[in-house]
């Protein structure tokens, strides 16, 4: 599973800093952390996923990407003819994960979110999340340089 996911890693298009097309409405915002660092070494994976995927199914759209000097990021991402695709063969929306990856080739520390989002003609119709990515099974710390949104009450 994880040559897997450095093998994806080192595949994909890489930008550094851009972080996507700026022009292009965002995606998702955060900040990677370990504990209480910021981890802006880390290499970001995002892939849109197919309605039906299976493991070991290359994702339809996936793109690289790297952290600023502080952790933070913001993923701008425009509608292509493939992710409107996407999003008319699952009611409207787009399933989203996001990978990131650090540390030593043969211990790496991975992070993983996952996230819909609601396509509305050309832009995203919905708001965007604003995350802290942390590895697996760590639980979540507010950052005050990172607002997150806390669950409305129900």
């Amino acid at each position: 599973m994880l040559v897997t996911v450095a093998t994806i890693l080192a595949a994909c298009s890489f930008v550094p800093g851009i972080q996507g097309d700026a022009t292009a409405p965002l995606l998702i915002s955060g900040r990677v952390m370990d504990g209480p660092r910021s981890v802006p070494e880390a290499q970001l994976l995002l892939d849109a996923l197919a309605v039906e995927a299976n493991p070991g199914d290359r994702a339809p759209y996936s793109q690289t990407f790297e952290p600023n000097a502080d952790g933070t990021f913001e993923l701008h991402l425009a509608l292509t003819p493939e992710l409107r695709a996407l999003a008319a063969a699952n009611g409207g929306f787009i399933n989203f994960r996001l990978t990131g990856i650090w540390g030593a080739d043969e211990a790496p520390v991975i992070a993983v979110f996952g996230f819909p989002r609601e396509v509305a003609a050309d832009a995203w119709a919905d708001e965007a999340p604003t995350i802290e990515l942390r590895p697996i099974g760590q639980t979540p710390n507010v950052d005050p340089g990172v607002p997150v949104p806390l669950p409305a009450e129900t």
